[in-house]
């Protein structure tokens, strides 16, 4: 019996070949500490009941023609059907954001609540799937990922329904929804519907809200986490935990439909939590993983295990490191281990080109990192530098 149930609701982008990684990471980090857990992608198994699954052969006759017109005609046609649905309910789909209300704007506090009771495409899912899950299960604690501002009024649907169904547990919500708006959220409202906030990385938090709910604690005990007291008050509590990204466990998928994603399909994979050079005054992307922007580094040894046994476990060889960016040395010492173990796995991620000197720097990773006998990594690069000198290499 899972004692904790993480959530990653819908209304999140469809054209990605894998879940977002925040729950395998968070299941693995505790189950690891012995406290049975359970995942569900919310947004993959809604959008499976009202469009067929984009396969890897529909896309790679879309792309035999060689035109971006022909390469977006299976995301159109899966939109199309989704709009067709979304209008009923007075909203537009978009399969790269997600579901918006035309009557609502989630960028308003006031309109997302008045949402709250409004029919849409989810309520059905929600009430006839999601729901009676759990309260067969009654987990003490469920865990909503709000990676995007598109989930907020899914996210709150649900929560109110669980609510009006008898849910008495404890209902936190986290992500990088949460972590950049923390201020706007830790509002009465908000607590109305859910028990708590947890911003930032959330393994320790979670680990010491199950503790403390299980023990009798005080919740003013739980390292960063936003709670609403009983007189009323709400109150954020300190972060103290001490936590490095060496302390994580390998991201558990056990629960999750890897290979059914549209698309070719992956698996996600961190090795620093947030951005290492972090010198970009226009750029707040790394702000998501903490007040600094850097939350720590993984080491590479325990990078590669995680991607080995990734690859052993579900039996893909495709990798997408959602990295803000590798550094060289990681690029060198990482590529040098899938050399070295002959591990086939192919690799995708983001490289920000910097100035001429990191360019160089940055080559000799690269020339590593796409060495052949490498199972065909993949390499982004961005246009964003930080060069005194000037452009961008």
């Amino acid at each position: 019996m899972s004692r904790i149930h993480l959530l990653f609701p819908p209304s999140w982008t469809l054209t990605t070949g894998s879940t977002h990684l925040a729950l395998p990471l968070l299941k693995g980090f505790l189950e690891s500490r012995g406290i049975p857990t359970r995942t569900r992608d919310l947004n993959l198994e809604f959008a499976n009941r009202i469009v067929p699954r984009l396969a890897v052969a529909a896309l790679q006759s879309a792309c035999a023609e060689n035109s971006l017109e022909g390469m977006n005609e299976p995301y159109f046609q899966a939109e199309d059907e989704m709009n067709r649905i979304a209008a009923g309910f007075g909203g537009e789909w978009n399969a790269q954001l997600g579901f918006i209300f035309s009557r609502f704007s989630h960028h308003s506090s006031r309109q997302v609540f008045e949402a709250l009771d409004a029919e849409s495409p989810f309520s059905e899912y929600f009430d006839e799937q999601v729901i009676p899950s759990i309260q067969k299960e009654n987990p003490p604690v469920i865990g909503i990922c709000l990676a995007s501002l598109y989930q907020l009024i899914p996210t709150f649907q649900l929560c109110q329904r669980l609510r009006r169904a008898g849910y008495e547990g404890f209902i936190v919500l986290g992500g990088n929804t949460v972590s950049r708006l923390l201020r706007e959220m830790s509002i009465p409202p908000v607590f109305d519907l859910v028990d708590g906030l947890i911003p930032f990385q959330g393994e320790i938090s979670l680990l010491e809200l199950y503790r403390v709910l299980r023990e009798g604690g005080d919740l003013a005990d739980v390292p960063g986490l936003i709670w609403r007291n009983g007189d009323g008050m709400i109150r954020q509590n300190a972060d103290h935990a001490k936590f490095t990204p060496d302390e994580a466990a390998t991201p558990d998928y056990s629960d999750l439909p890897v290979g059914e994603y549209w698309g070719v399909n992956y698996l996600n994979v961190v090795s620093a939590r947030g951005c290492y050079w972090g010198k970009c005054s226009f750029c707040a992307i790394p702000y998501g993983w903490g007040h600094n922007g850097l939350a720590g580094q993984r080491s590479v040894e325990n990078t590669y295990r995680d991607v080995a046994r990734l690859a052993e476990r579900h039996g893909i060889h495709r990798f997408k490191f959602v990295d803000e960016t590798l550094s060289p040395h990681f690029m060198r010492a990482f590529s040098e281990l899938i050399i070295d173990n002959d591990l086939g796995i192919g690799v995708s991620r983001r490289h920000r080109w910097l100035s001429p000197k990191r360019c160089g720097q940055t080559e000799t990773g690269v020339a590593v990192w796409l060495n052949p006998t490498c199972a065909g990594p993949y390499l982004y690069r961005t246009t964003c530098s930080n060069s005194p000198e000037g452009g961008v290499c």
